[in-house]
């Protein structure tokens, strides 16, 4: 059971002018600059696997089949 005489509860009211859109945007924005430069690294992460396995996949392609007999 809460003791309700010990602390009295707290209200915050924020003002804010913009209209729902534009608070979207805003927010939006703010994520997009916060998340770029986690997208930028896993880009380049994903890009240097795919130079690599192309890479590694035209060394099998050049190299000639062991001959035998």
């Amino acid at each position: 059971m809460k003791n309700k005489t010990s602390r009295p509860e707290l209200k915050f009211h924020f003002h804010n002018p913009n209209s729902p859109e534009e608070t979207v945007k805003l927010i939006i924005n703010v994520f997009y600059d916060v998340q770029l430069p986690r997208a930028k690294k896993a880009i380049d992460e994903a890009l240097m696997v795919m130079v690599e396995a192309e890479h590694a996949a035209s060394e099998k392609e050049e190299k000639p089949p062991p001959e035998t007999g």
